[in-house]
């Protein structure tokens, strides 16, 4: 499901709504979005549960290896991106090289039919994609799909600027995740907040199972969940 509701997410932002199972897709996509999020909240519950039952010695190698995957992850990402901004130079480049050779062609065209349409003139078609790819490149579909560089973590710049400025490193150090102190922070060491944690389990579960049963119609994964939840 978790799978399915990337694509559905994408499908819905991408279809009008005037379209036949417009109203299904946006329902499937919704109830799609609501079970991955109580998904990823057990999920992420109880690898902060088991992070807290370990010694310090085990927690401390698993945070040096999830900080390790995020900087390879990181450079994956830095090379992809350098990847599609060569090949988007090469697509403008192409581009350009077509838009000069039909420029002749496109304005006998514009003598006989009429090209003020955007889309009937396609000599406009290319300088619109040849503008677009060198302004974002040959981006995946995806939210903030403009953005290079996009942040991670639920923090704005002027909230690290301010940080910054009071000289709170420690502060500014539990907002990356690359370092130690942005999971150490998360982890739930006291009694009371491991009872929060359970309980926000317990809800996520009972979501699941709620959402598997009149949503979906899953009725044995419906059935699992609760029975996990009691």
């Amino acid at each position: 499901y978790a799978e399915a509701q990337v694509y559905y997410e994408e499908a819905e932002m991408i279809s009008d709504a005037n379209y036949k199972n417009y109203e299904h897709l946006y329902q499937r996509a919704t109830s799609l979005n609501e079970l991955v999020g109580y998904q990823n909240e057990v999920a992420l519950q109880d690898s902060l549960l088991r992070l807290a039952s370990m010694s310090e010695q085990d927690r401390n190698r698993v945070i040096d290896n999830l900080i390790r995957e995020v900087r390879l992850e990181e450079q994956r990402e830095y090379e992809r991106l350098r990847i599609e901004e060569e090949r988007a130079k090469r697509e403008e480049m192409r581009l350009q090289g077509e838009n000069a050779t039909n420029l002749g062609v496109g304005n006998i065209a514009g003598i006989a039919g009429d090209n003020s349409w955007y889309f009937y003139n396609p000599n406009l078609v290319r300088q619109g994609k040849s503008d677009f790819i060198r302004k974002f490149g040959t981006r995946k579909l995806e939210d903030n799909w403009q953005r290079r560089n996009k942040i991670s973590m639920g923090f704005d710049s002027q909230t690290i600027a301010e940080l910054e400025s009071q000289g709170d490193t420690t502060a500014i150090a539990a907002l990356d995740n690359k370092k130690p102190e942005f999971y150490l922070q998360q982890i739930p060491f006291s009694e009371e907040q491991q009872k929060a944690a359970n309980l926000s389990i317990a809800n996520s579960l009972f979501g699941m199972g709620t959402v598997y049963y009149d949503k979906i119609e899953d009725y044995p994964l419906s059935e699992e969940a609760f029975e996990e939840l009691l």
